[in-house]
Parts: C-alpha cells; sequence; structure tokens
C-alpha cells in the first residue's frame, strides 16, 4: 500500500513538472519571447508593462533562459538591478535560475544522452566524458561559480552524471548567486544613478573576468585532471 502511494506520488509530480513545461513553452509562443530577449530595452518595457505581477514575469523569463540559453543569464540578471534593485533584483533572478536550472536537469535525467545531444551537441557530452567522476561536484561548482563558463548547458550536463538532486541545487544556488549578487549591485546602481557603487563593481567585475578569461585553459585542464 505505501510502495502504490509512493509510486502515485512520483506520477503525480512528474505529471505537474510536465504541466509546469507546458506552460513554460505556451508563454514562450504565445508572446513570442524570444523576439524581446533579444533586446535589453524589449525585455525591460516586455516586464515593466505588467505590472504588480511584473516580477513574477521577470522569474518565468529566467527560467526560460536557463532552459533555451537563448541570451546570456548576465544580460537578464543586469536587467533584474535595473528594473528591481540590487536586492529584489538578485533574489528575483536567483528564484528563476534555480527552478530553470533544476527543469534543465531534470529533463536531462527523465529523457537521458539523446535529448540532451539534441539540446546542446556531441561537444559539451564528450566534455562531460572527460571529467573525474571522483570530483564531479566540484567541478560542476567551480563551473557555476566562474564567468565564462556556460552554466546553463551544465544544467543539462548535471542531469545525466549520479549527482543527487539536493546536491545539484545546492551548488547551483551557492555557485551562481555571487555572480548574479554582481550583476544586481551593477543594474542597481545604474539604475539609480550610482555611479561610483556602478564604476566599482565593474572594475572588480572586468578584473575577474580578465583573471579567468587568461587562465581559462589551466582551469579547463584542472577540472578535467583525472
Amino acid at each position: 500500500m505505501a510502495s502504490q502511494r509512493k509510486n502515485l506520488l512520483k506520477l503525480i509530480i512528474i505529471i505537474l513538472e510536465i504541466l509546469i513545461l507546458v506552460l513554460l513553452i505556451s508563454i514562450i509562443t504565445h508572446y513570442n519571447l524570444l523576439y524581446f530577449l533579444k533586446d535589453i530595452n524589449k525585455i525591460s518595457s516586455f516586464i515593466v508593462k505588467f505590472g504588480i505581477i511584473a516580477p513574477i514575469i521577470f522569474i518565468l523569463l529566467q527560467v526560460i533562459q536557463v532552459i533555451i540559453f537563448f541570451v546570456p543569464g548576465e544580460v537578464t540578471g543586469f536587467i533584474g538591478g535595473i528594473l528591481f534593485g540590487a536586492f529584489w533584483g538578485t533574489i528575483y533572478t536567483t528564484i528563476g535560475v534555480v527552478l530553470g536550472s533544476y527543469i534543465a536537469f531534470w529533463l536531462a535525467r527523465k529523457f537521458g544522452r539523446p535529448f540532451v545531444k539534441k539540446m546542446i551537441g556531441q561537444k559539451y557530452i564528450n566534455k562531460l566524458d572527460s571529467f573525474s567522476n571522483t570530483k564531479i561536484t566540484f567541478i560542476f561548482f567551480m563551473i557555476f561559480l566562474l564567468p565564462l563558463f556556460p552554466d546553463d548547458i551544465f544544467c543539462f550536463l548535471a542531469g545525466l552524471t549520479k549527482m543527487k538532486t539536493k546536491i545539484f541545487l545546492i551548488i547551483v544556488l551557492i555557485g551562481r548567486f555571487p555572480g548574479y549578487l554582481m550583476l544586481g549591485i551593477l543594474g542597481g546602481g545604474f539604475a539609480a544613478s550610482q555611479m561610483s557603487l556602478f564604476i566599482i563593481s565593474s572594475i572588480i567585475g572586468i578584473i575577474l573576468l580578465g583573471v579567468v578569461f587568461f587562465f581559462k585553459k589551466d582551469i579547463e585542464r584542472l577540472l578535467e585532471s583525472k
């Protein structure tokens, strides 16, 4: 009896997850969101017109950009700071990114390598196969933490590993939060015309990007070493 209840609960969860995915696809199609994601001004105008539910729309856009990775999350993270300020912009961005990351992870785990190959190509799957299984959690954490790595793509790849869902969500939250906090501060400072805050944040961001850019190959070799 307990086993039947457990199986029924799993079935209900799967149906709900599929319904959420269908809803997201319907929203994308109905509002032609891919068109809006090409332009920062269009995204901002689109979100603002929803008024009180603008934060919900923004979170949904963040979810979509993770799954489709049509536009860098850095763009939407920056917009979140502009529209909602550094604090709430970061919170809304983080909620959307974690939800989107989970959906990508779940889709990969549910439908396996053939699905992931269609979504991101064989190149990244080969990259996953080169990683050491003994430190897979650390590798993914560093990828989420450091800039210039395709975080959203690696959410799909994580679903192909034996990583537990709880561990995945923890490293997504901890690893991706600092970057989105920086973007929220940048956007908030820009919107509030606090140029000193904006400039300081920009300098820190540029230095970090520069360091990662120049040492990216070394970092990749370190992550791939057995």
